[in-house]
C-alpha cells in the first residue's frame, strides 16, 4: 500500500518485522529479541540483520517487560506507566533517558498505528480466534488499528478474541 517510515514495535515476531524492512517500509523498530530458532540453530532475520548492520533503519533493543508496560499504558489511555522490578538495577546504566519519579521507573506509552497479528482461525464477518491470545489482544488493544493473518477461514466461529471493528479491511 506504500506505506514508509513505520516505526515498529516488536514484541517477539521476526518474520512480520522482516518482511516489513524488506519491502523499505521500516525506518525504526524498537524490540526486545528478534531472532529464530531453526533445525541448524539460531538466526537472527538476514534483512532485519542487513538493516541494522548497514543503518538503514534506526533501532533500539530494550527489555520485553519495558514494551509490554508501554503497551499497557497505551491500551489504558495512561500517560506514563510504571516498569516495576527495575528499580535499582543494572537497565537503568544502559538506559539514562528513562524517567524516574519517587523511585520508580517510567515509560511511555507505545501507540502503534497498526498491530499485525498471526491467528488460527477468522470467519467470512471478520471475527478471529487466537487460541493463545495474551500477548495478541495487548498489542490489539494498544493500537490504532490491527491487521490479521490466518491460517484457516471458517463459515462462522462463536468465540471473538479481537473485535472485528478494530480488524481494517487492508
Amino acid at each position: 500500500q506504500g506505506k514508509k517510515n513505520l516505526k515498529i514495535i516488536s514484541i517477539p515476531n521476526p518474520i512480520a518485522t522482516d518482511f516489513l524492512i524488506k519491502s523499505g517500509c521500516v525506518s525504526h523498530a524498537t524490540f526486545s529479541f528478534n531472532g529464530i530458532y531453526f533445525e541448524d540453530g539460531f538466526v537472527i532475520m538476514p534483512n532485519f540483520r542487513n538493516a541494522i548492520e548497514n543503518r538503514l533503519i534506526d533501532w533500539k533493543e530494550t527489555d520485553a517487560l519495558e514494551i509490554i508496560q508501554a503497551l499497557k499504558a497505551s491500551a489504558a489511555g495512561l500517560e506514563e506507566i510504571e516498569i516495576p522490578n527495575f528499580r535499582n538495577s543494572d537497565y537503568l546504566k544502559k538506559n539514562p533517558y528513562k524517567k524516574i519519579e519517587g523511585g520508580k521507573v517510567l515509560t511511555k506509552p507505545a501507540k502503534p498505528d497498526f498491530a499485525l497479528i498471526h491467528a488460527q482461525y477468522a470467519d467470512k464477518e471478520g471475527n478471529v480466534l487466537i487460541e493463545d491470545p495474551i500477548i495478541d489482544r495487548l498489542v490489539s488493544s494498544a493500537s490504532k488499528n490491527t491487521i490479521v493473518s490466518v491460517e484457516k477461514i471458517l463459515d462462522r466461529i462463536s468465540s471473538v478474541t479481537i473485535p472485528k471493528e478494530k480488524i481494517g479491511n487492508h
